[in-house]
């Protein structure tokens, strides 16, 4: 026996470095060892039992959908018979080494492509085994889901493309799957689609977080919409680079909008050191920090975006301004309305209806926000792909909207009006609007109502008595008040946007670490308190991030709010007023039960405590306002 036992150990041991990867090794190799194929206990020599025993494994990781052949890899296999553009025309060129790679270009510009295709390349490489995707919210992953499914089965093509958030396992119709029993498991598999949130638990003091963490860093682990989070998530994005780095993993970063600051802390991990201020642009940093960065020889193609401001008092269009949209409608354009908060989006919806009702001529306007149960938020959701996308077929109608729609949604609007955000944010919006190209095309033509295309931001018309409450419940949600004075300064000086040449100079511009001669004192001592706020936040994240105490389960509801700073969400199940869901179905089952769920902020949620199941049961119209508005707050100040 000791014989055959050294035979096997005669190979170098590789370093691991953290032992959660190890773990996660373990944890795996025992679930499909004693639950997915029967191997035999039964050792006489063991060298001969290894020798015997490697093809039954590997059918097992195969049935268990861990390991899948790769079919074939790059651009022209997944996406023949389209040509590369724009930054696809750089994969040629990119190291087929293991390393951090950021890709920075314009909105519509085939940066999820890019990452599929380098990607699957450094998996035909032996550099990875799998591709995870991490997107900002449920809306985005679900869009992107449906999007790759046809790049999916081409690169593995006996594989099932996964998709994990706290409400995924109901989109998908295999939910019995040994990758889709529970959304630890998902990132086990070749390809999968995730919340960021899904990925941070990774990191997280949670049950089983070695199996996320185990399941990315065999993977080349992709994050969209970098840009989108805060400095608490963040923090918690670095532990995961930090692991990716220290397990030899690959990453893909993709932004359209995204400041050098935070660029320079993203590459850190890897020791990597930015130079270029090109755009677009490519950066790639070796496991050993070697930084290489790529930009596009030819010219790209250009977009011109006239901008106009719309002065308001509470930051919603005016009556007259609501009539000008109503009446661009009417005549074809398809219009598109951006509210930084929930309550703004519902007040513009009730306002906007109230008008078209007192004409004779009907015209649709939909309202879609983060506050309806999960079973109507759903069905909005393909409603407004459906109505508003790509291949729907073009006529007059107006959506008012938050930040659901603004990320990764193939949406695309004739003009589109938003509320002051950030630049970057506001130049995300920009992306969906004419974002195909309608002229002799297949798709529906566009309305000749509006000629080019045009982007209103809603500006506050009062003066300035206090810069902390200038922007109302929009300096609320963004809190850097002088980002947001500085992208009112940068629109109020720039008629039109060209793209993509203004990414890099507006972005700079707006979030100079820097104070400008001209700027009001009180915005600088704003600014000095925000960066005390982000500090906090940073180590916050940081110290939950290392914490050893008894974790929670993986199952719990409460462990997504761990990946999210701020004031924790009730989980709240709505009932109708014979105790029954709302939605229909058995309230101790937990699919049936989340259909109608939604989350509210703790201070106006209502209900009585289930503390078996972490969740408040609210009757609707008596402890909640529930209607075609969603779940209506008593006050703003909520998104």
């Amino acid at each position: 026996m000791i014989s055959s036992y050294t035979k096997l150990v005669t190979v170098s041991i590789p370093d691991v470095g953290d032992i959660p990867i190890l773990a996660g090794l373990c944890s795996v190799a025992d679930w499909i060892g004693s639950s997915i194929t029967s191997f035999n206990t039964k050792i006489e020599d063991l060298y001969e039992y290894y020798q015997r025993t490697l093809p039954r494994a590997k059918q097992a990781l195969i049935e268990a959908g861990v390991l899948s052949k790769l079919n074939g890899a790059g651009f022209d296999y997944l996406f023949s018979p389209y040509q590369p553009r724009g930054i696809q025309t750089l994969l040629n060129n990119m190291p087929l080494e293991i390393g951090l790679t950021i890709v920075e270009s314009d909105t519509g510009s085939g940066k999820t492509e890019f990452a599929l295709a380098y990607a699957s390349m450094l998996i035909e490489k032996n550099l990875a085994d799998g591709i995870v995707f991490g997107l900002p919210t449920q809306a985005t992953a679900n869009g992107l889901f449906e999007r790759i499914g046809e790049a999916a089965s081409k690169l593995f093509p006996d594989s099932t493309l996964t998709l994990a958030h706290s409400k995924s396992k109901y989109l998908l119709p295999d939910e019995n799957g040994f990758l889709h029993q529970s959304s630890k498991r998902a990132f086990l598999g070749s390809l999968s689609v995730a919340t960021v949130d899904q990925i941070l638990m990774g990191v997280l003091g949670i049950k089983h977080q070695f199996i996320r963490s185990f399941g990315t860093r065999k993977s080349v682990l992709v994050l969209d919409e970098i840009h989108s989070f805060d400095a608490y998530m963040y923090a918690l994005i670095e532990r995961v680079l930090q692991g990716q780095h220290q397990a030899y993993s690959s990453v893909i970063l993709l932004s359209a909008t995204l400041p050098s600051t935070l660029k320079n802390k993203l590459v850190k991990p890897y020791s990597g050191k930015v130079k270029s201020d090109a755009y677009p642009l490519i950066t790639h940093v070796d496991i050993n920090g070697v930084t290489q960065e790529f930009a596009i020889k030819q010219p790209t193609e250009k977009k011109i975006i006239q901008l106009e401001n719309w002065l308001s008092n509470d930051l919603l269009p005016t009556t007259e301004q609501q009539k000008s949209l109503i009446e661009h409608a009417r005549n074809g354009a398809v219009i598109g309305i951006i509210c930084n908060t929930v309550h703004d989006a519902q007040d513009l919806y009730q306002q906007i209806k109230s008008q078209i009702n007192t004409e004779e001529e009907s015209l649709e306007v939909d309202l879609f926000h983060a506050r309806y149960t999960f079973s109507d938020r759903a069905r909005i959701e393909k409603q407004v792909l459906d109505t508003y996308g790509k291949h729907a077929s073009r006529k007059g109608r107006i959506l008012i909207a938050t930040q659901v729609v603004e990320q990764s949604l193939d949406l695309d609007f004739d003009l589109l009006v938003s509320q002051i955000a950030p630049i970057e944010f506001l130049m995300q919006r920009m992306g969906r609007l004419w974002r195909h190209e309608r002229l002799n095309t297949a798709l529906s033509p566009r309305s000749k109502r509006i000629k080019q295309p045009t982007f209103i931001t809603l500006l506050p018309n009062q003066s300035v008595t206090s810069w902390k409450k200038h922007y109302q419940d929009s300096g609320f949600v963004y809190r850097n008040i002088r980002v947001l004075y500085r992208t009112e300064q940068y629109l109020n000086n720039n008629p039109e946007l060209i793209f993509p040449d203004c990414y890099r100079e507006a972005i700079e511009y707006v979030h100079n670490e820097q104070a400008y001669k001209e700027e009001p004192e009180e915005l600088l001592s704003l600014y000095e308190n925000y960066q005390q706020e982000q500090d906090g936040s940073t180590y916050t994240a940081k110290m939950y991030s290392v914490l050893d105490s008894k974790p929670l389960s993986d199952v719990d509801p409460r462990c997504a709010l761990l990946t999210r700073e701020g004031e924790m969400s009730a989980t709240v199940v709505l009932l109708n007023d014979k105790g029954e869901l709302w939605h229909g179905g058995d309230y101790q089952e937990q699919q049936d039960r989340e259909l109608s769920t939604v989350a509210i902020a703790k201070k106006h949620a209502k209900g009585k405590q289930d503390p078996d199941l972490y969740c408040l049961k609210a009757i609707v119209n008596h402890d909640i306002n529930y209607s075609e508005l969603g779940v209506v707050l008593p006050q703003k100040n909520e998104q």
